[in-house]
């Protein structure tokens, strides 16, 4: 996989669009957290590993681009970019 190209942004711009993506993120997790009673196992696991996907999409193409440029918003818990496949916001097995 290759890396995604950086792109020069604004570090204010930059900030909010990585504030704003790392909310919609966790707020995917708290509703599906939510939901997790409702669910039979199998279509939790489906649920949260195709979360997980988009999760990874959205840190690699977009916020790594804006890391690269403004590495002070990089969350300090994330290592230099995501590996392919992992979510690091909690495992799915």
């Amino acid at each position: 996989m290759a890396r995604p190209a950086s792109f020069p942004m604004d570090r204010a711009v930059a900030a909010e669009i990585n504030q704003r993506i790392e909310k919609a993120m966790s707020d995917m997790f708290v509703a599906i957290d939510d939901l997790r009673e409702t669910l039979d196992e199998v279509a939790f696991k489906k649920l949260t590993g195709d979360l997980c996907n988009i999760v990874f999409d959205l840190d690699y193409y977009v916020l790594e681009p804006i890391y690269r440029e403004h590495p002070d918003l990089r969350p300090p818990d994330m290592g230099p970019y995501p590996a392919p496949g992992v979510c690091r916001f909690r495992d799915v097995d």
